[in-house]
């Protein structure tokens, strides 16, 4: 999967909605399980290939760690996003974390421009 996206309802239905705030972590809890078992099928065949990993919520760069809005507490951290993605492990230690991001004013890669780079549509300052 790429951006994972639509169609949650219990992880096993598909994607992923986007728009979903997963405070009680099972979207992002069940991210990570498929993702450690993918890494894990991988190496079974595969012990020096590089794997990415995208989060949740497009993977943006500015949402990684749930800019303050989405995700579960870990930790005591409040709106964690894809943080708990740090706790996959790789025998072979060649795990990306894959992460981008759009320079709309928005930082959604709807709009022309690079408006985000100096501030953003929600007002302080861009990427």
């Amino acid at each position: 999967y790429n951006e994972p996206r639509y169609g949650y309802a219990d992880g096993r239905a598909g994607y992923f909605d986007p728009d979903a705030l997963d405070f009680d972590g099972r979207m992002i809890e069940l991210w990570r399980q498929w993702m450690q078992d993918a890494i894990n099928a991988v190496r079974e065949h595969d012990s020096s290939s590089i794997i990415l990993v995208p989060g949740l919520h497009w993977t943006g760069s500015r949402d990684w760690s749930g800019a303050g809005w989405w995700g579960p507490s870990l930790d005591g951290v409040q709106r964690s996003g894809n943080t708990k993605l740090a706790m996959l492990t790789d025998p072979a230690s060649l795990i990306v974390y894959d992460v981008h991001q759009y320079m709309d004013g928005r930082f959604t890669g709807e709009r022309v421009g690079c408006s985000g780079f100096d501030t953003s549509d929600f007002g302080g300052q861009g990427a």
